[in-house]
């Protein structure tokens, strides 16, 4: 389990063996996964995160402008920072999988993906996808029997999210 000397060997110093993905802390600002993904199974967390219809199941959050169109959820941060969010029950000490397709559309700013604590602001972990259009993993370990799941836009940027699942 610990330092080896020959080159040849895996030194497991130089990654966690949790497996669960760095807090936002402790990825002092930008998350990059280092951690294996699992393959996961079972339902999703998530009510309405294919936002097949419409926005139900989501709360609107902040002067963003959220709309629904062609299956996704619109985060408009031209009027100011703001995004949709929903409460999820976990487990405290399971680990949980979350993938989101985001897309930026336009402006500049974040788009963001955050696992917070019980209210808005108390960051557990989060990826800011900036100007770029991509589907992310992010791993964490449940603390609360409550976490909120945030998307959502900074300030200019006019971001997409679809798809977003939550899976222990």
């Amino acid at each position: 389990i610990g330092f080896r000397r020959e080159a040849a060997a895996t030194n497991n110093l130089l990654r966690s063996r949790d497996f669960v993905g760095p807090t936002w802390t402790e990825s002092g600002g930008s998350f990059i996964p280092g951690a294996w993904i699992p393959s996961v199974t079972g339902s999703s967390l998530v009510t309405n995160g294919d936002f097949a219809s419409d926005l139900s199941g989501w709360t609107n959050n902040g002067t963003s402008t959220n709309t629904w169109s062609g299956g996704k959820a619109n985060i408009d941060g031209t009027g100011g920072t703001g995004g949709i969010y929903q409460a999820l029950t976990t487990t405290i000490g399971k680990t949980y999988l979350i993938t989101v397709e985001m897309t930026a559309i336009s402006g500049a700013g974040n788009a963001t993906v955050a696992i917070q604590g019980a209210t808005i602001g108390s960051t557990t972990i989060r990826y800011d996808g900036g100007a770029t259009s991509k589907t992310i993993s992010l791993i964490f370990k449940a603390t609360l029997a409550s976490h909120v799941l945030y998307a959502y836009s900074a300030a200019g940027r006019v971001a997409q999210f679809d798809n977003i699942v939550v899976k222990e």
